[in-house]
């Protein structure tokens, strides 16, 4: 009677500690898996443009340069632009008109003032459909020297920033 009570008792404890470890087991085994997927927003740009150079400097030409912006990322973006002119004294002389889509500000910056969605162009900086760009005649008044002309560059600068649901181009350069 003795021994069957001790191989009761046995019995008894491996079953609990077969029950507990079976337990345990699986609470510790259980998961819940969530899996997040995310996209990830690309913003970039490229500057597009025509230009034709002119054969020669002097009076009264006229050239093409029409500077564009390519929203080649996968999310809408805010655009500015500068032109910079490699000799401050040829950009007296020059006389060009800013397409309207463009707004300049005091920092020397273009703010093109319509989101740009993925794939579009803005449309160029300087307006006109050909030759927008011409060498003055005259300034203040005056006949230009033609021999103060030197070869010059119009250096062109763009960048860009991730356009937010409901911003402006203001808010988002904290022009505002």
């Amino acid at each position: 009677m003795k021994k069957k009570k001790i191989v009761l008792i046995l019995a008894g404890c491996l079953l609990i500690a077969g029950v507990s470890f079976g337990v345990t087991y699986s609470y510790m085994k259980a998961s819940n898996e969530k899996v997040n997927e995310f996209t990830i927003g690309r913003n970039e740009i490229e500057v597009t443009e025509e230009y034709e150079p002119p054969k020669e400097l002097k009076p009264g030409v006229a050239f093409t340069k029409k500077p564009c912006v390519k929203n080649t990322g996968n999310i809408a973006c805010w655009v500015r632009m500068r032109a910079d002119f490699s000799d401050s004294e040829m950009e007296k002389l020059c006389t060009f008109t800013i397409d309207s889509n463009w707004i300049k500000n005091s920092d020397g910056y273009y703010y093109y003032t319509q989101k740009l969605e993925p794939d579009a162009t803005t449309p160029s900086l300087f307006e006109g459909v050909e030759n927008n760009i011409q060498i003055k005649e005259t300034l203040d008044g005056v006949a230009v020297d033609e021999s103060k002309f030197v070869n010059f560059d119009i250096l062109i600068y763009a960048e860009s920033c991730g356009a937010e649901k409901g911003t402006t181009y203001q808010e988002a350069w904290g022009l505002s």
